[in-house]
């Protein structure tokens, strides 16, 4: 009788906290004020997320900002999802804007990737913008940061901006995460042939640095353009993760010097993906423009590798042996980063004493399959004597 009186109480408890927790959404773009999403005109509802409410940025104009409040920003519900459609079409994605002019921490206890945007609205500083918490990435998402400035004088690269999101969340999920520059997702301009290069455009700073360790991620990281860095161990995830990499190049109203937007790929650790992919697919646009780095001073080893649509055959390689392959390479394509030779940017990987392992499946899966098929022999050959 006390267990059912007991049971018949907590119900009650946890009835009454459901029937006042709130969910709400952000159907519209709202203007920049300090206190930013603690504001009550941001949502539909006409007030502020705390405790036990959940929140959504929705697709088709939804826009939540953090505020400049201080430099530390704590998201008050239990959770905010940041709901699109996974394409590059900014004002089609509900976006979360980090912005406050100083950079600083944005905590979020449970912050939901849904085909949405995180954007680093900062376009002309170098603060970098800290997210801790819990992402959780339930659908193809994009990070967007500023690599080289997102304004026409920017272009050149003589005054870069350089953004920064750093991850110390917890990353999860098994969806696509897309990194971008803010320059070339907002816009759709061609590079011109003719325009030489000023500065060759390695990417120094890192556009988005996981330093969370272990996560459990388990999708897809496709570096549209930008910088990743993996600096926690196990940052990027679980083995089974894929790379896609596509640089990008823009051309301020083809005007000016063009810009490289290089899709770099960096690990602190030995990357051990032998159930993964590193894909590269570098286009050759704005007269044989080609856009990927590879920082190589970790050892890296995928179950598959492919470039340019050419799969690299099982096996160990060093910067030699890559071009020794024919499928591409040339000695001009390795050394420090990227280089220029009159308006041609070409293709990068760094090599540090660490070498790109292409492994076949382990001895032990080997030998498991081989059990499988002598079972499976075993049982035939019974039934036929029988």
């Amino acid at each position: 009788m006390k267990n059912l009186i007991l049971g018949a109480v907590l119900a009650s408890l946890f009835a009454g906290t459901s029937a006042f927790a709130t969910t709400y959404t952000s159907s519209s773009s709202q203007a920049q004020t300090a206190t930013g999403w603690d504001t009550a005109a941001y949502w539909d509802q006409n007030g502020v997320p705390t405790t036990g409410d959940t929140a959504e940025v929705l697709t088709n104009g939804g826009l939540v900002r953090t505020g400049s409040l201080s430099s530390t920003r704590t998201f008050g519900g239990n959770s905010l999802q940041i709901d699109g459609i996974g394409t590059t079409i900014q004002t089609t994605n509900g976006q979360l804007l980090l912005r406050n002019g100083a950079g600083g921490t944005v905590n979020i206890a449970n912050l939901i990737l849904n085909g949405g945007v995180v954007d680093d609205g900062d376009s002309n500083s170098t603060h970098p913008y800290t997210l801790t918490g819990g992402i959780h990435v339930i659908a193809p998402s994009t990070f967007i940061t500023a690599t080289h400035g997102s304004n026409t004088s920017n272009y050149s690269n003589n005054a870069a901006v350089n953004q920064t999101i750093i991850i110390q969340s917890t990353v999860s999920g098994s969806s696509t995460v897309h990194l971008a520059d803010s320059a070339t997702y907002n816009t759709s301009v061609a590079a011109s042939a003719n325009t030489p290069l000023t500065t060759p455009g390695l990417l120094a700073v890192p556009a988005l640095n996981i330093q969370s360790a272990n996560n459990s991620f388990s999708g897809t990281w496709s570096i549209d353009a930008g910088f990743l860095l993996g600096s926690g161990t196990g940052s990027l995830g679980v083995n089974g993760i894929n790379f896609v990499m596509t640089g990008v190049l823009v051309n301020a109203g083809n005007s000016g010097p063009l810009s490289p937007w290089a899709a770099t790929l960096e690990t602190d650790y030995n990357l051990n993906d032998q159930g993964g992919s590193l894909t590269i697919n570098s286009s050759n646009n704005g007269g044989g423009w080609k856009n990927f780095v590879l920082e190589l001073d970790q050892n890296w080893v995928f179950g598959a590798v492919t470039i340019n649509g050419s799969s690299v055959p099982f096996g160990t390689y060093t910067e030699a042996d890559l071009i020794a392959l024919g499928i591409g390479f040339t000695s001009n394509n390795f050394g420090t980063g990227v280089s220029s030779t009159g308006d041609q940017l070409t293709d990068g990987i760094t090599f540090s004493n660490a070498t790109i392992t292409v492994a076949a499946p382990e001895p032990s899966s080997l030998a498991l399959l081989g059990l499988g098929v002598v079972g499976l022999l075993f049982v035939v050959r019974r039934r036929l004597i029988a």
